[in-house]
């Protein structure tokens, strides 16, 4: 439980330290991570696309408001979720679903509405596990807190791996 008030604690104070964010042509920089998962690719998979497992795992010990989604190539997301009062949106549309291989979708959170990253997450499954490799395209806007989101998305593969070991 201490994992997921920290990172609660993360996700609410990268919407209370909003930085000047620079203008101007930047270059996109990317988060690359990786995790084990001791079930199959489809298990893992589901976790990213089924609301009710999505907010399992993905947002610590917010509360959820609403987790809504339209799992297609084209199809929109939207997770609203409440920490200390205040509403966090996360919304973003899937540009490639390739059952249980690969997930891409763009995320922008409220914070940050004009920043859009893309999220690739690849799903290579041996023996029963599942690797899951993740790399995130970060807008250029949000470069100044690459270290947190970091640590924000870690948090969450770790949270999504223990969902698997209980």
């Amino acid at each position: 439980m201490r994992m997921h008030s920290e990172m609660a604690a993360r996700q609410l104070s990268m919407l209370e330290d909003d930085p000047q964010l620079p203008a101007g042509k930047l270059k996109a920089s990317s988060i690359s991570l990786s995790k084990t998962i001791n079930a199959p690719a489809q298990q893992v998979y589901d976790q990213w696309l089924i609301p009710v497992f999505v907010g399992d795992w993905m947002f610590g010990c917010h509360s959820i408001v609403k987790l809504e989604n339209k799992v297609r190539k084209g199809g929109e997301f939207t997770y609203v979720v409440k920490s200390r009062n205040q509403e966090i949106s996360y919304s973003g549309t899937y540009e490639l679903l390739d059952m249980p291989g690969t997930l891409i979708f763009s995320w922008v959170e409220n914070a940050h509405p004009k920043a859009i990253s893309r999220v690739v997450v690849k799903f290579q499954e041996k023996h029963g596990k599942t690797r899951i490799s993740l790399t995130i395209k970060l807008d250029p806007k949000l470069n100044t807190l690459k270290a947190p989101i970091k640590e924000q998305w870690s948090d969450r593969c770790t949270a999504l791996a223990q969902k698997f070991n209980k």
